[in-house]
């Protein structure tokens, strides 16, 4: 197929070709008229053809995509041409995820690129994080903030599990500049980058959802959003919504407006009765000027008794310091006696280290005397220790040698005999009782197999005895929490509760809380269908039993009355600390979306304050109830409700939604909290405590029989162990027995000559012994006679030292008294130093007392005079108050029918001020509301205007399209019904109107073809620096997908200064492609595929043609 020869113009050259079409019929125009002032500007043309040969964009255009853990890449990255990018792949091989990469990366939700609820879903499966890289072209004029970001702008974002998706924007360098999403709305801004403009961005599901629809309807949507008309349409909606509300404003404050000047006129005329008033309170102002020296009168005459106390308080001084000055003078002497007698001591303690030296030599050298002492000593008991055993070792050996020679004669063969005959006695004694021994030990197992058994049933019966005591003991617990609750309902949340709650009223009385603990909080529920009350209980749990405080202050004192309260090892409430609302929180926003009730709905809650801590704490807004528990499982996993977190089932069972569907069985039985028919509940427990007992009879019976039987059967075991045991100890005797017996031999004939030889030995050793020992012992003689030198020069160096320490007793004896002298004198001459002291701060204290009284009456006498002249009275200050009382009461009765002067002024300024505000806003609101419905006249008729020349322009584009086929066509607008019909006349040659098809009776091929013009004219009439389609021509037939490739390339060739990206599954080899163009293959399918082989190698291989 040859190349398209005609080159693409805008409307207003094609307007040469053939005259402006006039509306058909059902095709609706517009008279649109402009005032002077909202004149709007020309239109620039959009002809791609002009004097100078078009250039590539300089910003704004896509260089670089990088996938990381994106959707089913691991890794995958794409540099991308300023002009024209074909990816091209199978099914399935991940091209969908570059167009989607690029719109999250510029900042777009889940829901505009059309592959999830949430941004979530594009992570790779098995990862926590995808990352999304995105780097546009920033130079030229229109660069935007180059001195901060450079050629390049990098747009980073990550995508994590737990919902955060932060940005980064880089500059060329890689340098963070910011982390805002406000700064890419306006970078994009900018650019005039249309994330969710879906003519930029042509996802699959926005071509069959719109273009390929054949309603009118749709592709008149499509057309709104591709030209942003639909913004325009909703803000104008909003603005005229807010326009109604102000209008609504403006009438409520005109209905008060007689309603406030009927309060000015009350108000005027109670100020001109209260003017009568004023002679009274001229007289209470004289009575408190006189009132006010009478203070000062009553000062003057307390002042004199303080200023005669002073005077005598001063004559006392020279007592003291003659007290003092005496006890000096019997200090002095006693210093100087007490320093001569510590002389005397200095001399004897010199004379003492003087001999000090002389004791430690004379000590040494006794000491190492000793040492010789003991060491000599040692050495003889050595000595002697070696002669005893010499001499044992001879006699041994004398006796050996009578031994043989009176055994030489015995019998041995006869001693053999008797040996043997005893062995076999022995064993066959043996075999018998290893007999006994097997039998016994069967015995023994079978006893200890019956004591394990009683053993387990005995730890099972105890076991089960607990059990059944704690169910009486909790029976028996709730028996009296129902009957003290039949009595007063605060019981049923614990006995001491009535108690508690009479010590917080007490206390509140009192004024120690701010305000006032709000609880338990299960008293001030009420239940609207008592047969959820096992589930609310089981729901809420232990904030039934919670209270509520308003600050950190009241917290503490609660706690402090719950602990006096609650004895020692009771359960103390838990204690919500939050400030106090009075308005119910509005919840219709974040509820539970179902046919069935959410726990908010089932409860009865007036108090906002309790409803408002269980939405926080609890969230019973997002807590759905369900009857049927099958019905439960079933909608939590499959559909689970909007805003649903937890649902549960009468019997208090919960259950956890998808993705982590859970459940939890219910630990309760029946309903505390939420009883009403309270008689019955005594008589069920009663009832069940009674069996509970029976239960625990029948077990202690049975336990009692189980200890009788393992206490029987124990002392079998005993015995059979004890049997046992003796038979093993025989045993083991008659094993060494015959092991003896066995291991006896007949003895050889014994030499006794050398038994001789040894007594010799021995006896030469005793004399060399005894020789050793007599030396040792002069030696020992000569060494204790110089150890008993040296210990009584010792002694003698002792005593001396005893006799000069016994000298310095008396002296130690009077210095004790004179320093005893001395702390007595000290201690009086202190005493008398302290009570000199205090004395002058006690007159200190007088003095300031006396000056600061002084100088409080001058200050009182200045600041009377500046209010009036001296008044001379006599009265008290109680007598001229009770006066002033008298007249007051007198202005308040007065008041009391009129009113107080100042508060009625002030109503009567307040009341008129409100009134001229309300007038001032009237007139206010009423002139911005004529000149808002002027301005949105004009806006009505420019956006009427703007819409009449896009849908001019883009008519003219459609069909300059379409000539390109031969065919006839055009763009039938019915802004009025908000549809928008395509009508096709594939044969040109017949008349007009003869032939003309919509879209329903088009072919695939020309449909699609048609709607391919269509995107083209909608391009023509939008301006983005870039455009991507994914898979535009998959439902084409081969003749129309190369048209439409080669109208889009015409199209892009023409625009060098726009950047295209084409995603689609069809071969693109066969097809002619320009030098603009480069082709991305993508791989077959492989999850794991890592980086493409993407660049200059690839180009000249054949993609870059």
């Amino acid at each position: 197929m040859s190349k398209r020869k005609t080159s693409y113009t805008d409307g207003a050259s094609s307007s040469k070709k053939r005259p402006r079409e006039q509306p058909q019929e059902g095709e609706v125009e517009e008279d649109i008229t402009l005032e002077d002032d909202s004149e709007p500007r020309s239109e620039p043309s959009t002809s791609n053809v002009d004097d100078d040969p078009p250039h590539q964009a300089e910003a704004g255009i896509v260089e670089f995509v990088g996938l990381k853990n994106f959707m089913c890449h691991s890794r995958l990255d794409f540099t991308f041409n300023p002009n024209v990018n074909i990816i091209n792949g199978r099914n399935g091989s991940g091209k969908s995820a570059v167009m989607s990469a690029l719109t999250v990366g510029l900042g777009s939700k889940a829901s505009v690129a059309s592959r999830g609820p949430s941004l979530k879903t594009f992570i790779k499966h098995g990862k926590s994080s995808a990352e999304v890289v995105v780097k546009l072209r920033n130079g030229g004029q229109d660069a935007y903030k180059h001195d901060v970001y450079g050629d390049m702008i990098i747009v980073e974002r990550i995508l994590k599990a737990d919902g955060t998706n932060p940005y980064k924007m880089k500059n060329k360098e890689g340098k963070v500049k910011s982390t805002k999403r406000d700064e890419l709305v306006l970078m994009l801004d900018h650019f005039n980058i249309q994330v969710d403009n879906p003519v930029a961005f042509l996802n699959q599901d926005t071509s069959r959802n719109f273009l390929h629809s054949k309603d009118a309807k749709d592709k008149y949507k499509f057309f709104l959003k591709a030209t942003q008309l639909e913004n325009v349409k909703n803000d104008y909606a909003q603005i005229n919504k807010e326009k109604e509300k102000t209008k609504s404003t403006v009438g409520q404050k005109e209905e008060t407006l007689p309603v406030l000047e009927n309060e000015v006129l009350k108000w005027d005329q109670k100020y001109k009765a209260v003017q009568s008033i004023d002679g009274l309170k001229e007289k209470v102002l004289h009575f408190k000027e006189e009132a006010t020296w009478a203070v000062i009168s009553g000062k003057e005459k307390a002042l004199e008794p303080l200023k005669n106390k002073l005077k005598k308080e001063v004559g006392r001084t020279p007592m003291f310091v003659r007290e003092i000055e005496k006890n000096q003078a019997k200090l002095d002497p006693a210093l100087k006696k007490r320093v001569e007698i510590q002389e005397q001591l200095k001399d004897v303690t010199k004379k003492l280290e003087d001999l000090a030296p002389r004791h430690t030599d004379v000590k040494k050298i006794k000491d190492a005397k000793k040492t010789d002492v003991r060491r000599f000593h040692n050495g003889m008991r050595s000595i002697d220790d070696e002669l005893k055993n010499v001499k044992r070792d001879r006699d041994e050996t004398n006796g050996r040698i009578e031994e043989i020679r009176n055994s030489a004669q015995n019998d041995y063969e006869a001693e053999k005999r008797d040996r043997e005959v005893r062995i076999d006695e022995l064993e066959e004694e043996l075999n018998s009782l290893k007999t006994q021994q097997r039998t016994v030990e069967h015995d023994s197992k079978t006893f200890d197999a019956a004591v394990q058994n009683l053993k387990e049933r005995e730890y099972t019966l105890r076991g089960e005895k607990q059990d059944a005591q704690t169910k009486v003991s909790e029976a028996e617990r709730r028996l009296r929490t129902l009957q003290a609750s039949s009595r007063d309902q605060l019981s049923r949340f614990g006995q001491f509760m009535p108690d508690l709650v009479k010590k917080i009223d007490d206390a509140h009385r009192r004024g120690q809380f701010h305000k006032k603990p709000k609880g338990p909080i299960g008293a001030h529920i009420r239940l609207t269908d008592d047969a959820w009350a096992l589930a609310m209980e089981a729901c809420l749990g232990n904030q039934l039993t919670s209270f509520c405080c308003h600050d950190a202050h009241d917290g503490k004192v609660l706690d402090g009355i719950m602990k006096s309260v609650i004895r020692s090892g009771g359960r103390i409430p838990n204690v919500i600390i939050s400030t106090f609302d009075n308005q119910h929180y509005d919840v219709s926003q974040h509820r539970v979306r179902s046919k069935y009730p959410a726990v908010y709905d089932l409860l009865k809650i007036e108090d906002p304050v309790i409803s408002n801590k269980l939405i926080d704490l609890r969230g019973i807004e997002c807590i759905v109830m369900i009857k049927d528990k099958v019905e439960a499982r079933r909608l939590l996993i499959e559909n689970p409700p909007a805003n649903c977190r937890e649902a549960y089932v009468p019997s208090g069972d919960k259950m956890f939604c998808r993705p982590t569907f859970r459940s939890y069985a219910s630990n309760i039985s029946r309903s505390q909290y939420f009883t009403k028919d309270v008689k019955n509940e005594i008589q069920q427990c009663q009832a069940d405590l009674k069996k509970y007992k029976d239960e625990l009879a029948g077990l202690k019976a049975e336990n009692d029989k189980v200890n009788s039987d393992l206490r029987k059967q124990q002392d079998e075991q005993r015995k059979a162990q004890t049997q046992l045991m003796r038979i093993n100890q025989k045993i083991a005797t008659m094993n060494r027995e015959i092991t003896d017996l066995k291991n006896v031999q007949d003895p050889e004939p014994i030499d006794v000559e050398t038994l001789m030889v040894e007594v010799e030995h021995y006896e030469e050793q005793i004399r060399e012994i005894s020789t050793r020992r007599d030396t040792m012992k002069e030696k020992a003689s000569n060494v204790k006679r110089e150890y008993e030198e040296a210990e009584r020069e010792l002694k003698a160096v002792e005593g001396e030292q005893k006799e000069i320490s016994d000298s310095a007793d008396p002296l130690k004896d009077s210095l004790t008294e004179i320093d005893d002298e001395i702390t007595n004198i000290q201690h009086a001459k202190t005493h008398y130093q302290k009570e000199l002291k205090d004395h002058e701060k006690k007159i200190a204290y007088k003095t300031k007392e006396v000056e600061e009284l002084e100088a409080e009456l001058t200050a009182d006498i200045a600041n009377a005079e500046k209010i009036c002249e001296r008044v001379r009275t006599r009265r008290t200050v109680k007598t001229i108050e009770n006066e002033i009382n008298a007249i007051t009461k007198q202005i308040e009765a007065h008041e009391k029918i009129h009113g107080n002067k100042e508060e009625i002024l002030r109503k009567a300024d307040e009341t008129a001020n409100s009134f001229r505000r309300v007038v001032r806003d009237i007139s206010n609101l009423k002139r911005f509301l004529q000149g808002l419905d002027k301005v949105m006249k004009q806006r009505a008729l420019f956006y009427k205007w703007m819409r009449h020349t896009i849908c001019c322009k883009v008519k003219n584009c459609f069909i300059v399209e379409l000539s390109t086929k031969n065919i006839e066509g055009k763009l039938k607008f019915n802004h009025a019904t908000e549809a928008l019909d395509i009508e096709i006349n594939v044969q040109p040659s017949q008349k007009e109107g003869e032939g003309a098809k919509d879209m329903k009776a088009l072919s695939g091929g020309e449909r699609s073809f048609s709607t391919v013009c269509f995107i083209l004219a909608l391009w023509d009439a939008m301006e983005s620096p870039f455009r991507c389609l994914d898979e535009f021509d998959v439902f084409m037939d081969m003749v129309n997908r190369r048209i439409s490739m080669d109208m889009m390339l015409d199209i892009a060739n023409t625009q060098l200064n726009r950047q295209f990206i084409f995603l689609t599954p069809l071969d693109m080899s066969k097809h002619e492609m320009k030098s603009i163009v480069t082709i991305y293959r993508m791989p077959d399918p492989d999850r794991g595929q890592g980086v493409l082989p993407f660049g200059e190698n690839e180009e000249e291989n054949g993609d870059n043609i």
